[in-house]
């Protein structure tokens, strides 16, 4: 008799864990999803990548790596005007010390070239 009891005692702990791990899996999941859901409906659409080789050399330019930078600056030299200047100026207000370091170059060439064209 007593062996009966335990049997029905293991059934319904083994149903209950059962239970308990799909809840647990598929209530995640559906928590997960509504917040996602959530989140995307919420947050504003990701920014587009950055289409021209000067709109990349600018995020370039605040990077952490020096070769990146280093390349940055190359591409403003080359394909850069004095249209830049405001942006890099912000650039530099914001940016870190190697940032404010790797802007002023070219900032300096893209003004000594706008008075030679003028």
């Amino acid at each position: 008799m007593v062996r009966h009891g335990v049997g029905i005692l293991t059934q319904r702990l083994v149903l209950v864990g059962l239970l308990l791990l799909q809840l647990g899996f598929g209530g995640q999941t559906a928590v997960a999803a509504d917040e996602a859901g959530a989140l995307a409906a919420s947050s504003p659409p990701p920014a587009s990548s950055p289409t021209s080789p000067i709109e990349q050399a600018l995020v370039d330019l605040q990077s952490e790596e020096a070769a990146v930078r280093a390349q940055a600056v190359e591409v403003l030299i080359a394909q850069g005007d004095a249209s830049l200047i405001p942006r890099l100026d912000e650039l530099r207000e914001v940016g870190s010390r190697v940032v404010r370091i790797a802007i002023k170059p070219v900032v300096d060439l893209l003004k000594h070239r706008a008075n030679l064209t003028s």
